[in-house]
């Protein structure tokens, strides 16, 4: 169970991350982000899918409710926000969960890694086993 608003959990004084060498670590791909070709202004908004895959499901959903009860949400859609970045729940199976994590704007690249590093800390870190997959979604 996720906390109202009006409760949301502080957020921690230092972030979780996974190590720099953790294959499951996204890396933010700033020609991506800042293209000028693509997202001139920096109108536009990034969106990396992520793709979990676990033998156990119920683990992950502990750690994610875990570190989701700092953000505020979930709304209607399953989405949740911190500051500049959102993250929506697109499915969940048996074995698989994908999310979407989401920022735009002038500072599009550091909140949506922001988002992401401690996503990855907090919940993949935790995770006993874990088969992680990131994908850049066209800007829109």
């Amino acid at each position: 169970m996720t906390p109202a608003d009006d409760a949301v959990v502080p957020t921690p004084g230092v972030l979780p991350e996974l190590d720099e060498q953790d294959p499951r670590r996204y890396r933010m791909n700033m020609d991506w982000v800042w293209s000028s070709e693509h997202n001139r202004g920096l109108r536009k908004k990034a969106t990396v899918r992520v793709k979990v895959s676990t033998p156990d499901t119920a683990q992950f959903q502990d750690l994610f409710h875990t570190w989701a009860a700092h953000l505020h949400g979930p709304s209607d859609d399953m989405t949740w926000v911190h500051g500049g970045w959102f993250c929506q729940r697109e499915s969940i199976d048996q074995d698989r969960v994908v999310l979407l994590f989401g920022s735009g704007g002038q500072d599009v690249a550091e909140s949506l890694d922001y988002g992401i590093q401690w996503f990855s800390g907090a919940v993949l870190g935790g995770l006993r086993e874990a088969t992680v997959t990131w994908e850049e979604l066209p800007l829109t």
